[in-house]
């Protein structure tokens, strides 16, 4: 079912959310409607503004809703999609808000298994559902092309993009996020997710402080080069 929103209302249902939720913590906060197609995205929080936006052309009033607890919950732990947050919705979750938990709930992360961590095991099974959903769709997406070879990527391989030019040019921190999130080592703070994949961070900033150094001194001869030409 779907009304329509008005920055009246959405504005009056923030408040009553901070007052259930939050007990009027948030109340510092300025809720909008806006358009944010160019940003792809049905909410956005602006933690250090201190300004929420929302897009209201949702399917359902639920999904409004749902979208305006997700922005709140970022507010409420001033993170991304990590640990702090994961909390904000398990407690939300308890209490009977009408959260969602799906990829959005992720971030960027690809690979939804085991990103939330088990101490939140409410958001932890929706998540595990989400990616279930994920994986159910690939393999039908493989089922339909046949002819498309997979690559299996090995902790070697995996170790090795570390290693490759685009990887050594970013910093050990911005490295692990980019990669991290594509092969669901870490959340989007660069927290590794589980045991499997806090060792093969650790095998990972080994050869990414190798080839980086590596890089950086060839950069240095380079640019010498350059100038002395």
């Amino acid at each position: 079912m779907k009304t329509e929103w008005t920055q009246q209302r959405v504005e009056r249902l923030f408040e009553r959310y901070n007052r259930i939720y939050w007990r009027g913590k948030l109340s510092g906060y300025r809720v909008v409607l806006a358009d944010l197609s160019k940003e792809s995205a049905w909410g956005l929080c602006e933690w250090r503004k201190k300004i929420i936006k929302i897009n209201p052309h949702r399917e359902s009033d639920r999904e409004v809703r749902a979208t305006l607890l997700h922005e709140m919950a970022h507010a409420a732990s001033r993170s991304g999609h990590t640990v702090p947050f994961f909390a904000q919705l398990e407690r939300l979750i308890k209490r009977g808000a009408v959260v969602k938990v799906d990829a959005a709930e992720a971030g960027q992360a690809r690979i939804l298994a085991d990103i939330v961590p088990k101490r939140f095991p409410l958001v932890r099974a929706k998540m595990q559902r989400a990616e279930n959903r994920r994986a159910r769709r690939i393999v039908v997406w493989e089922k339909a092309h046949p002819n498309v070879q997979a690559e299996i990527m090995t902790n070697d391989r995996i170790v090795q993009e570390f290693e490759e030019v685009e990887a050594c040019a970013l910093t050990w921190k911005r490295a692990l996020v980019i990669i991290g999130l594509q092969y669901g080592l870490t959340d989007e703070s660069g927290r590794p997710v589980n045991a499997r994949a806090r060792s093969l961070v650790q095998r990972a900033r080994k050869a990414h402080r190798r080839a980086r150094r590596e890089h950086l001194q060839y950069e240095k001869r380079w640019h010498g080069i350059m100038v002395g030409s």
